[in-house]
């Protein structure tokens, strides 16, 4: 690499682009995060931004400093991205905390946490108000886990070495743990807000269809 690039640069270029799991124990990026810990947090502190490390869960990402707390940064831009989720994008991520939660709990000893898309598709049955179509729900289903998958909370292990999906129907989809990250008490907070609102909304509907 050029002497003027610092051996770490490609890791912050990873971490800008979003969170950076760690695959296996020879993970060059992970490994490369690991050894220059301390040099990506000065970097990324200079400019309003922390550096978040879970080595016993394995991933790292951003975050930008709330600029609400902390008044010198409150001038800068936001580099780092807010991504709004669904309504049943956010059920989605509750969901698959509380079941990473229950086997992580349980006697199971594989190392990694999976679920089939079918599996998804029953929990969230409960919750969702789109249910109607089986068909049209499970493209809503890969839609919502597609969405989670570019933001690395979840991996579609369906997937051959060339990104092509397989033949088959039922996707199986690992995991990550840095969805305990994002299903925060901050997170739950702002969700059932959003709960309430919907119904406030359902309910307000409902009664003007009563009184037509």
């Amino acid at each position: 690499m050029n002497n003027d690039v610092s051996e770490w640069a490609i890791v912050c270029i990873k971490l800008l682009q979003g969170p950076i799991i760690k695959r296996s124990e020879q993970d060059k990026i992970w490994n490369l995060l690991l050894r220059n810990r301390s040099y990506i947090d000065s970097y990324f502190s200079t400019i309003g931004i922390t550096l978040l490390v879970e080595e016993s869960d394995g991933y790292a990402f951003l975050r930008q400093k709330n600029e609400n707390i902390d008044e010198d940064f409150e001038q800068l831009p936001r580099l780092i991205r807010r991504y709004r989720l669904s309504i049943e994008e956010s059920f989605l991520c509750v969901i698959l905390r509380e079941a990473l939660d229950y086997f992580e709990t349980s006697d199971d000893v594989s190392e990694i946490f999976t679920m089939k898309e079918s599996e998804i598709m029953e929990r969230l049955k409960a919750y969702s108000q789109e249910y109607t179509d089986e068909l049209k729900f499970k493209s809503k289903i890969t839609t919502y886990m597609n969405k989670l998958e570019e933001l690395g909370y979840v991996e579609n292990l369906s997937k051959k070495e060339n990104d092509e999906v397989q033949t088959e129907t039922d996707y199986i989809y690992k995991i990550n743990k840095i969805i305990r990250a994002i299903v925060s008490p901050e997170f739950l907070t702002e969700f059932r807000n959003k709960l309430v609102e919907r119904n406030e909304l359902i309910n307000q509907s409902s009664e003007g269809e009563s009184n037509e």
